[in-house]
């Protein structure tokens, strides 16, 4: 029986793992894909964000420090430049493996390569089942993708009104 189970990974999840494991919550992630992953995608953290990390990120996750910018919106026009940095590009593998590993110095349990197909909540606890075993908990968070199915077991009347397991 964990205290929290954590569905998937990236930013989010990561924060959540890392505060679980200095609370000293019993926490497991469960990721269904291998770490470093690939991302299409970069992303942006702002100084505010960056602020609020209790570690340094290393310099080889920042790619490039951004200092103005210029929007358009209609027919505005805005043009900004500040002599600080208002936030940096980060490669989003090498950033959420950092984070990750950040994660796991605080104990918590990483199964990768899980998927998790559905979640169920019973009397007393959450029951968490993968394609190889099944979890209980206390408590779930599930931080997946826009295209994730686990949400459709756990709100399903938001979702499709269908619960059940994929």
């Amino acid at each position: 029986m964990y205290d929290l189970i954590i569905i998937d990974d990236g930013p989010s999840g990561a924060s959540a793992e890392r505060r679980a494991g200095k609370l000293g919550l019993n926490t497991l992630l469960l990721e269904k894909d291998e770490f470093p992953r690939y991302k299409p995608c970069d992303g942006g953290l702002s100084e505010h964000s960056i602020s609020d990390l209790d570690f340094d990120l290393p310099l080889k996750i920042i790619e490039r420090e951004i200092t103005g910018a210029k929007l358009f919106f209609k027919e505005q026009f805005i043009k900004d430049k500040e002599k600080h940095r208002l936030f940096v590009l980060i490669s989003s593998n090498e950033f959420d493996t950092f984070f990750l590993e950040k994660a796991k110095e605080t104990g918590i349990e990483v199964h990768t390569k899980e998927k998790v197909l559905c979640c169920e909540e019973m009397p007393t606890y959450i029951e968490v089942k993968t394609k190889k075993t099944v979890y209980h908990a206390k408590f779930v968070v599930v931080v997946e993708e826009a295209q994730g199915v686990v949400k459709k077991c756990v709100r399903p009347a938001d979702i499709s009104g269908n619960m059940g397991c994929v």
